[in-house]
């Protein structure tokens, strides 16, 4: 019986060193539950933290919805501000398009040979150059003058002879030119019109 004895006497002490231990660990740092180092929370409290941080998610989603809608509004400016720069240069585009044609169709760039017939009459348009180079010509004058003779420093009349590889000048597109008596070879830079 004596064994007995000393085997309760050791669970015992076992027992007692083990609650000892677990009271230690459980109050080693010092703070007791419902404490101020370690409050007892209450459900209004709760309720309220919670009000608190719906409110601050709310203001801050409210705040990220209006800076959407900002950059919605920034976007659509922006679009038609694009859209109005597009229609412009497409503008601009036909114009340039437009004016390379004319370009294309004016010959005041380059020399050009022709042949008139005899009994034509070749009209000069403004700026256009002329030589004749062979056959027979006369000049033809408006009101406002004939064709300047840049070769003899002089304006020709209505019905004056016109002199080979002497360089006319037309001032203006009034309907002055030169009227053909014998089929004849020209040099002309610029617009004319054969009648």
């Amino acid at each position: 019986m004596k064994k007995f004895g000393a085997k309760k006497y050791v669970i015992l002490a076992l027992t007692a060193v083990l609650a000892v231990s677990f009271l230690i660990v459980s109050f080693a740092d010092g703070t007791t539950p419902g404490s101020t180092g370690d409050p007892i929370v209450t459900q209004s409290y709760v309720t309220k933290i919670a009000e608190q941080l719906r409110s601050y998610f709310d203001n801050s989603l409210s705040n990220v919805y209006q800076d959407i809608t900002k950059l919605n509004t920034s976007i659509t400016t922006n679009t038609e501000a694009v859209n109005n720069l597009k229609t412009q240069l497409d503008a601009k585009s036909q114009e340039i398009e437009a004016l390379k044609a004319q370009l294309k169709n004016t010959t005041a760039a380059t020399y050009e040979v022709i042949l008139v017939k005899k009994g034509k009459t070749l009209v000069a348009g403004q700026g256009t150059e002329i030589i004749v180079r062979s056959g027979k010509c006369t000049a033809i004058a408006t009101a406002n003058g004939g064709l300047a003779d840049a070769t003899a420093g002089k304006d020709l009349k209505t019905d004056e002879a016109v002199e080979f590889n002497h360089l006319l000048i037309s001032s203006r597109n009034d309907g002055r030119g030169l009227k053909v008596l014998e089929d004849s070879y020209m040099i002309v830079r610029g617009a004319y019109t054969l009648k």
